[in-house]
C-alpha cells in the first residue's frame, strides 16, 4: 500500500478531531484526511429520537465532466481510515478508465432487484422507512394528504422506473381544487409553495427508489436542471407572520374578554394568552397534564410540534382560569369539543377573537387588529404579542422568552448539552406577563367568573 506524506492525518489525529466535534469544541463538517485528493470524513451532529449524536461517513469529492461529484465510501468507524483511502483509490482508478462507479453499482443492483414498485407503494415504504417516528405523531396522518390530493391520481399506479418529467408537468398543470370545487388556475399558479413542497416530497421518494436500484437516471421531480426548464420559478409568498395584537392593547382586550359571558372558549383563549402556548397545545390539554400543587403544566412530547416535552410554569392568573373551569365527566380534556371525545376546534377560538373584533368595529373603534398588517388579530398571534412584550418592556433574556415559546434555542450541539429549561426563572417572567395582561381589570388579578 502506498505511504502517505507525514503531514496527512493519522488515525489518532482523526479520532481527536471527531471527539472535539462531539464535545462542541470544533464545528461539524468535512475533515480532510489526505493521501487521496478530495477524500474526507463528513462528520455531523444529527438528531435522533434518542437524542443528538455524531453521524460520520466517508466521501470522495471529485470533479467529473465539469461537475462536482460526491462518491460515498461507507460509514465511519465501520470503514476505517485505511479502508477509506483504499476505496478512494479504487474509485479514482475507475474514473481514469472512464467508468462511473455509482452507475456501475446501480446497474449491478438493478440486475438483481425485483420489479419496481408503484409510486404509491414506494411512498408508503419511504414513509415507514424514513419518516415515521421522526415527525410528530399528530402530523403523520397529514404527510400523505397532498400526495393523495394531487399526485397519486397522476402517478400513483405507475412503476417508479416509468415516471418521467412530463408526469411532473401533468401534476403542476392540473386544475387546483379547493374545498371540492375547481379553481380557475393551475396547481403551480394557484398554490406555488404547496406545489413546491409536494415536488420535494416526490423527489425524496424517487431518490430513495433510485438508491434502492428500482430506477435510474435523473430525478424527474428535481427542480435544478429539470423542472426549472419546464415551469416558471415559484413566486415567493410574502408574509408578515400571524396578525398579532400590540402588547399595549392586550390589557384592554383581556378586560373585554372578561366582560363577555364566561364560556369554555373564552377560558381556553385566556389560558392560551397567559401561557403563550400554541392553540393546539391548549385545546388538547388534559387535566392529568396539570400539576396544581407544583403550579406546572407538562405537555408531553407526542403533543408538541418539536416532539419534545415542554414544561409551562403557571402564573396565578393562569391557575385562576383552570380553577374556574369545571371538570367534565366522560373526558380528560380540559376544553373538549362537541361530543367530549375530541378537543375544541381551532375555529372556535378564532371565531371568538373575530366576534370581539366585530363588536369593537361596530362601536366605531379600531378593533383588535394588527396595525402593521391591517388584519384582525388571531389566537396564534398572541405568542408574538408575548414575544414583543418580553423584548421591548422587560429585561428577561431573549433565550428565556424563546424557551417559553417552545422554540429551539442554539445549535444542535448546544441543545444536546443543555439539560435545564430555566423553569423557575420563566415562572417569574410568566407572572409578570399575567400581571401585564390583566392590569386593566382593577386590582390586577380579578377573579375569573365561575
Amino acid at each position: 500500500m502506498p505511504r502517505c506524506a507525514v503531514d496527512q492525518l493519522t488515525v489518532t489525529q482523526l479520532n481527536k478531531r471527531v471527539t472535539e466535534i462531539e464535545e462542541g469544541k470544533r464545528q461539524p463538517g468535512m475533515i480532510r484526511v489526505g493521501c487521496v485528493g478530495g477524500l474526507a470524513l463528513n462528520a455531523r451532529m444529527r438528531r435522533y429520537p434518542s437524542g443528538v449524536r455524531l453521524s460520520a461517513s466517508w466521501v470522495l469529492r471529485r470533479t467529473v465532466n465539469g461537475k462536482r461529484r460526491d462518491f460515498a465510501l461507507g460509514a465511519w468507524p465501520e470503514v476505517t481510515l485505511a479502508q477509506a483511502r483504499e476505496r478512494a483509490r479504487d474509485v479514482m482508478d475507475k474514473l481514469w478508465q472512464g467508468i462511473d462507479p455509482t452507475e456501475e453499482r446501480r446497474a449491478a443492483v438493478r440486475a438483481q432487484a425485483p420489479d419496481a414498485p408503484t409510486f404509491r407503494e414506494a411512498a408508503r415504504a419511504h414513509f415507514d422507512r424514513a419518516i415515521r417516528g421522526r415527525i410528530n405523531a399528530r402530523d403523520e396522518g397529514k404527510w400523505f394528504s397532498d400526495l393523495d390530493a394531487m399526485a397519486f391520481g397522476k402517478i400513483g399506479d405507475l412503476p417508479v422506473d416509468q415516471i418521467e418529467a412530463h408526469h411532473m408537468l401533468a401534476i403542476a398543470e392540473q386544475p387546483y381544487t379547493k374545498y371540492g370545487a375547481k379553481v380557475e388556475a393551475k396547481l403551480w399558479d394557484a398554490v406555488p409553495e404547496r406545489a413546491r413542497r409536494l415536488f420535494k416530497k416526490v423527489e425524496a421518494i424517487l431518490a430513495a427508489e433510485t438508491r434502492l436500484g428500482h430506477r435510474a437516471g435523473a430525478n424527474p421531480a428535481a427542480w435544478k436542471d429539470n423542472l426549472s426548464a419546464l415551469l416558471p420559478k415559484p413566486a415567493k409568498k410574502v408574509t408578515g407572520g400571524q396578525p398579532a395584537l400590540p402588547y399595549a392593547q392586550l390589557p384592554a382586550f383581556m378586560a373585554a374578554l372578561r366582560d363577555r359571558e364566561p364560556s369554555p372558549s373564552s377560558r381556553a383563549l385566556e389560558f392560551l394568552i397567559l401561557t403563550a402556548a400554541r392553540s393546539g397545545d391548549v385545546r388538547g390539554a388534559t387535566w392529568d397534564e396539570i400539576d396544581l400543587e407544583r403550579r406546572l403544566w407538562i405537555i408531553p412530547a407526542e403533543r408538541m410540534k418539536a416532539s419534545r416535552e415542554h414544561r409551562v410554569p403557571l402564573s396565578a392568573a393562569a391557575l385562576g382560569v383552570l380553577k374556574a373551569t369545571p371538570k367534565l365527566a366522560g373526558t380528560s380534556l380540559i376544553w373538549p369539543g362537541q361530543g367530549l371525545k375530541k378537543p375544541m376546534s381551532d375555529m372556535t377560538l378564532a371565531s371568538l377573537v373575530k366576534k370581539m373584533h366585530g363588536v369593537e368595529v361596530a362601536a366605531g373603534r379600531t378593533g383588535w387588529a394588527d396595525p402593521r398588517l391591517g388584519k384582525p388579530a388571531v389566537p396564534h398571534g398572541f405568542r408574538s404579542t408575548f414575544r414583543d412584550w418580553a423584548a421591548e418592556v422587560t429585561t428577561y433574556p431573549n433565550e428565556m422568552a424563546e424557551i417559553a415559546l417552545a422554540h429551539d434555542v442554539g445549535t444542535a450541539v448546544e441543545r444536546a448539552y443543555r439539560r435545564g429549561d430555566q423553569l423557575e426563572k420563566r415562572r417569574a417572567m410568566m407572572t409578570d406577563w399575567g400581571d401585564h395582561a390583566l392590569s386593566a381589570l382593577g386590582g390586577g388579578l380579578r377573579a375569573v367568573s365561575a
